[in-house]
Formats: C-alpha cells, structure tokens, sequence
C-alpha cells in the first residue's frame, strides 16, 4: 500500500504524526472506510470545541465547515473521494489510506491517515494521522497557535477509538 502524497501545499509550517497499533477486523480497509472511522470517532469534547470554534471565527470570516454535503459522517458507513464533510474534503483514497484537508484563505491544511502492515509482526499494524499545515497569513498562524493544543489532544483520542472499532473482538 502506498498512498500517492498530495504534496500540494507550498511549505509545511507545522507537522505533527501518531501512531497506535492494532490487529485490525481485516487485513484490508478501504480509504473511505478509514474515514468513516475518523468522523464516527468524534468525541463529545470534540464536537463542543468546534462548536465554540464555529462561533468564533465567524466574526472572523473564516469558513465554519457546516456546509455538509452530505449527511452526518457519523451516521455514514461509505464516503468518497470530492466529497466535503464538514471542515473536511475527501482528497484522496487508497486501500488502507485516506487524504483529507482543505485550502482557505488563514490556512491550508491535509491529513493523512494511513493503515499499515508492521514488519515484525504479520497481524499487527500501525494506524497513522499525520497532520500537514501551512499558514497563509498571520490570522492562520494566530488560529493555528489557539487549536494546537485541542488538535494534539482531539487526535490523540480519536485515534484510540478508531483502534478500537477497526480491532478484532
């Protein structure tokens, strides 16, 4: 599995990967399976703070991201590529990888989440977010420095659920 990079942002300001390792359900996961994973692993704290973020920038004239296209991610079991949910476009998908992001006017931003084999042991694999971002401005940095600490921690947690939904029982 390799997953084409989208390599599309001119320099990349701040990077950020982690990692968990599971057995997982099957050997095999679709891109847009992963991604459902991703949305339907939102957390209650998640949902709040973006909430509370929603209610702020709008002052600030930076998009909201409930513009769905679709219905709800976390009532969705099938998404694909060009799709937008939420704050997140479907860039791309691979087996055992998905590419999210979007572009806007403080910043533009990819993440990538990768399912892959571990050498060591046939059964195990890493489960990757790796976060790619690129201020465009000054507000994209100044947003950027007050959402670091609740994405560090928002994807930390969602990482661990999604580990739990696509283990074996």
């Amino acid at each position: 599995m390799k997953l084409t990079p989208l390599n599309d942002l001119e320099r990349i300001d701040y990077i950020d990967r982690y990692e968990v390792e599971l057995c997982p359900q099957k050997p095999l996961f679709q891109g847009s399976e992963i991604a459902a994973y991703f949305f339907k692993s939102s957390t209650n704290i998640g949902r709040k703070l973006l909430y509370l973020r929603n209610k702020i920038v709008a002052v600030l004239g930076i998009d909201k991201g409930d513009n769905l296209q679709h219905s709800t991610p976390k009532t969705i079991d099938k998404i694909e590529e060009g799709q937008t949910y939420g704050l997140f476009e479907i860039l791309k998908t691979d087996p055992n990888a998905v590419v999210m992001g979007k572009n806007d006017k403080h910043l533009d931003f990819r993440i990538y989440i990768t399912l892959e084999p571990k050498q060591a042991h046939p059964l195990l694999h890493g489960l990757n977010i790796v976060t790619k971002v690129q201020y465009n401005n000054l507000l994209g940095k100044l947003y950027f420095f007050f959402v670091r600490p609740f994405h560090k921690l928002l994807v930390r947690k969602m990482l661990r659920k999604m580990k739990t939904q696509m283990s074996r029982p």
